[in-house]
């Protein structure tokens, strides 16, 4: 399955040598890039500034230029630690490579999207995938209204990123192919739907990660972390502004734009094939709905029961083998095969998350963070700080995604440079995340973009180019907006 790292295939000789020249140029600027820093940049240990910037343009650049996504993370991941240990660089990535693997939170994240994998291809083999598309095709008589129930989906879903666009991913991609929607769309709705959405819930694994922040920061106490969290939600523009135009998009009002045009008019309404369940096990039955549906309920329940999206996963995971045994959809083996299959379908995104580790935590070594917020200390007024966070952070959030690291590593910094300088503190603190759900919602590099690929089918770079322009919209209107209300509320 062809889900991450799309390749420029050429289609006859000429194609080839086009290709292999603008590889030399690319591996050529790469190359020089290494000697720049090798001659150029700051002893290992010492102030980067402005060269920590490179990494990410670097992997944003050859990602673009080559459409190779895997590689790029090599290459982006390898310079960073290059750029920050210099000549001790094989130690220093097999150590890092290590740190970042055995990591609690880093091994968790990779199991999880393991047992997603392993729960989508039950879902499939099993026939509940295609029964739940042929009820839902019942349900959305046209592509507009599919549409708009693939959104509403993934945000009611959205208390987690993950079991939003696994499930409201694989479960709606065929459906809207059917009804003349193209996986691509399904793709931007539902991680539309799920990053911005989860601002507006409280109690979302992210929101109640930044309303712990909150407290650590000292912006409000332990007793009122939610509602300190709940008063900053008027003020988060982007997911706001994303959220509209999701909704202007699926029901139509706004048009297909960029590369989604191409992609509607490959995806005539009714032209996509229905997919037969893949069975394993001879003489397989193909199970009640109602199962489709139970499971769902067992994976939200115990979710939110347990506080742990791994969890469930593996709780929905033994659930499902019992019920799936006992109807005859599976013999034993035959769900431990599919639950492996599953798994390796996943493998090669766990190695860029991998990748992704590496990366970040060898950017923090160079004082990435850091760098961007000196830039605007003591240099903006304080009724433009809020937009110039969230303008700033949305460039670098953009070009690499530091998920909750931005959070963790800007808040103690935002919080009291708003009150020192007379900046409106729930707008700038509102401005910060505001940038981090855009760079999870708009990065090439975000683990939900590629969690989202996988749902729904797509290649990654196809994703990113047709999920931008809408993101991009969104991104300048809740711009406008912080600029606006910066001068209005200080």
């Amino acid at each position: 399955m062809d889900t991450v790292t799309p390749e420029a295939r050429p289609a006859d000789g000429a194609g080839t040598g086009r290709r292999s020249r603008a590889d030399l140029a690319v591996y050529g600027a790469l190359a020089l890039v290494f000697v720049l820093v090798a001659v150029l940049a700051p002893d290992p240990g010492g102030r980067f500034g402005a060269w920590s910037l490179l990494p990410p343009a670097a992997l944003f650049a050859f990602v673009l230029a080559t459409r190779r996504v895997v590689e790029g993370f090599v290459w982006g991941s390898v310079l960073a630690v290059f750029l920050a240990h210099r000549g001790n660089l094989l130690a220093a990535f097999g150590d890092q490579l290590f740190t970042q693997l055995t990591t609690r939170d880093n091994l968790q994240l990779i199991v999880t999207l393991l047992s997603i994998g392993a729960l989508v291809s039950v879902l499939d083999r099993s026939g509940l995938s295609r029964r739940f598309g042929t009820w839902a095709s019942g349900l959305a008589r046209s592509g507009r209204s599919a549409s708009v129930v693939t959104l509403l989906a993934s945000l009611v879903l959205s208390q987690d990123g993950y079991l939003s666009v696994s499930t409201s991913g694989a479960a709606m991609s065929g459906v809207n192919e059917r009804l003349g929607r193209p996986r691509l769309f399904t793709a931007y709705l539902v991680r539309t739907g799920a990053v911005p959405g989860s601002a507006f819930n409280p109690l979302a694994t992210g929101s109640v990660f930044v309303a712990g922040l909150l407290v650590v920061n000292g912006y409000v106490d332990a007793d009122h972390q939610v509602s300190g969290y709940a008063g900053l939600i008027p003020y988060m523009f982007y997911p706001i502004a994303a959220l509209l135009v999701g909704f202007l998009a699926a029901s139509g009002v706004l048009p297909p734009l960029g590369g989604m045009r191409r992609a509607m008019r490959e995806t005539p309404t009714g032209n996509a094939p229905e997919q037969e369940p893949t069975v394993i096990a001879d003489g397989g039955r193909t199970p009640h709905l109602l199962n489709f549906f139970g499971l769902l309920a067992v994976l939200v329940g115990f979710t939110l029961a347990l506080g742990s999206i791994q969890e469930a996963l593996l709780v929905t995971l033994v659930v499902a083998a019992v019920a799936l045994v006992v109807q005859r959809a599976f013999t034993p083996g035959s769900y431990l095969q599919a639950v492996v299959d599953g798994m390796k379908d996943m493998l090669e995104l766990a190695l860029i998350m991998t990748l992704a580790f590496v990366f970040v935590a060898a950017l923090g070594e160079t004082g990435f963070t850091g760098f961007i917020i000196s830039g605007v200390s003591g240099n903006v007024p304080p009724q433009l700080l809020p937009g110039f966070i969230f303008v700033l952070f949305g460039i670098t959030e953009f070009l690499v995604t530091l998920n909750w690291s931005l959070y963790l590593l800007a808040l103690p910094v935002v919080i009291p440079l708003a009150t020192g300088i007379g900046a409106d503190e729930p707008l700038t603190i509102a401005a910060l995340i505001s940038a981090g759900l855009w760079g999870a919602t708009a990065c090439i590099t975000s683990d939900i973009g590629l969690l989202t690929t996988f749902a729904t089918k797509v290649e990654v770079f196809r994703h990113w180019v047709t999920n931008l322009p809408y993101q991009a919209i969104a991104w300048a209107l809740a711009a406008v907006a912080f600029f606006v209300a910066g001068p209005v509320l200080t």
